[in-house]
């Protein structure tokens, strides 16, 4: 069965753990995988949208894998240490605690690297030719600072006899000459 949505698929693993036929040790890669799936929701959304966006998908993918590398190691450390838990029938409290405790775990242990994640993304996802076109100027060299404002400036000049141009072609009354005219009366 397929299902989207994370919230379902860990409603569906409570009703079945209670009949008592699921323990914490199927349980558990299963929680993992509901939040890898839920990567999927990203994935589709990042579909035709601008590389930054594409970007998001890659982190949260990356996030929810690594998480779940994270979460095994974990849960390996635990049966080492309690054996016979991992081997109980898990209930729904329990599932529930299980998820929450994969969020947090993951959460704590990857903040730290919100840095490499973002690399992660940029390696995953690159730049298309006219988004790199379009950088910033504050990483070009002064001299195109230089360009960019004088460029700026006859820009704001023709903008400026443009309005004006676009004023007295509208409103005659506005002219030097009719507010002479106005004032004569």
């Amino acid at each position: 069965m397929i299902i989207q949505s994370s919230a379902a698929s860990v409603g569906m693993l409570q009703a079945l753990s209670m009949t008592g036929s699921i323990s914490y040790a199927v349980a558990a890669p299963i929680i993992a995988g509901q939040h890898i799936g839920t990567c999927i929701t990203a994935v589709l959304s990042s579909i035709g949208v601008n590389t930054n966006a594409k970007r998001v998908a890659a982190v949260h993918v990356a996030f929810n894998v690594l998480g779940a590398c994270i979460f095994f190691i974990a849960l390996g450390i635990v049966s080492k240490l309690f054996g016979n838990f991992i081997q109980q029938s898990a209930n729904p409290f329990g599932i529930a605690v299980v998820h929450t405790i994969f969020s947090i775990l993951a959460a704590f242990c990857l903040f730290p690297f919100r840095k490499y994640l973002e690399k992660i993304s940029y390696v995953v996802v690159k730049d298309t030719q006219e988004e790199v076109s379009r950088r910033c100027l504050g990483r070009r060299p002064r001299a195109s600072k230089g360009i960019a404002r004088h460029a700026s400036r006859r820009t704001s000049r023709r903008l400026r006899f443009d309005l004006w141009t676009a004023r007295y072609s509208l409103c005659p009354a506005s002219t030097p000459e009719s507010a002479r005219q106005w004032r004569q009366g």
